[in-house]
């Protein structure tokens, strides 16, 4: 599907720094480098997720003012967004429980005994939910309320049964346009959605949290940033305790062009730890 190009905007990046890779994952048998290295792309990938939303809700005045086909095309991305956001976490706690004994080595261990009060409050939130804890969180917030979700695998995406419930509750409600399951199949990828299925994917979330969508969506995004705040903050530490050197990138006397192809070359994808969300960080 073809799309028109946008510029990208100002991530407002820090320079970039260059370290020696094998200092931060040093071989096959290091745990805690390799959950590092795993936590750093799920940071990334949060990131790209609450940049996502933040662009859908910055569309939101103009979706709400134009035709209902492009309506309904702007909240089935947002609450794709917000599922993707959910089955984000839901990997994190995913990987957190089968890299456990990662977890529990002094050195990541004393990288969360060095994190702040507040950040080490969610992370024992995170760490409770990824555990598959029987003894709930004393606290009842948007983030422990929202991990618990996520770990009861509410990021089901593709869930026949959960999806088939939620199609059979949407278009028994007698809400707007639940008369008819509604497509535009045009002769083209770009022309054409099948409106009929984010409604009964709406729906199936609303189910599983027992509560109002717009309401999930809000402590979704809440509970996101603070649980990429601790990546953030474990992350920094990781690298500061392992570098023996954080150098300048490109080197002065290298040809500072953008690779043609690099995974983690482009000045798109470096990362300084800041919240996508405006007013934050």
């Amino acid at each position: 599907m073809r799309v028109m190009p946008l510029p990208l905007p100002n991530f407002k990046l820090a320079e970039l720094k260059g370290i020696k890779p094998f200092e931060l994952v040093r071989d096959n048998q290091d745990r805690v480098g390799a959950l590092m290295l795993a936590l750093s792309l799920a940071y990334n990938d949060l990131k790209d997720a609450e940049y996502c939303a933040t662009c859908m809700q910055d569309l939101k005045p103009w979706a709400e003012s134009d035709t209902l086909a492009r309506w309904g095309q702007y909240a089935g991305m947002k609450h794709h967004v917000a599922r993707a956001m959910s089955g984000i976490a839901h990997q994190i706690l995913s990987l957190l429980f089968a890299s456990r004994r990662g977890v529990n080595e002094p050195e990541f261990q004393h990288y969360l005994a060095r994190l702040n009060a507040e950040y080490r409050a969610d992370w024992e939130v995170v760490w409770s939910a990824a555990r598959q804890a029987d003894d709930k969180p004393k606290r009842s917030d948007a983030l422990s309320r929202v991990l618990r979700e996520a770990r009861n695998s509410l990021a089901f995406h593709y869930d026949v049964n959960r999806l088939t419930r939620g199609y059979r509750e949407f278009f028994t409600s007698g809400e707007a346009h639940s008369t008819h399951a509604v497509v535009a199949i045009g002769d083209s990828l770009e022309t054409t959605r099948f409106y009929f299925a984010d409604p009964a994917a709406t729906a199936g979330v609303a189910i599983a949290t027992a509560m109002d969508t717009e309401r999930f969506i809000e402590e979704l995004n809440e509970a996101c940033d603070r649980l990429h705040k601790v990546l953030w903050a474990l992350i920094r530490q990781w690298i500061d305790a392992r570098a023996s050197a954080q150098e300048e990138y490109p080197p002065s006397s290298s040809d500072r062009r953008p690779p043609v192809r690099a995974s983690l070359g482009s000045p798109a994808v470096g990362r300084d730890g800041g919240s996508t969300k405006r007013g934050r960080r």
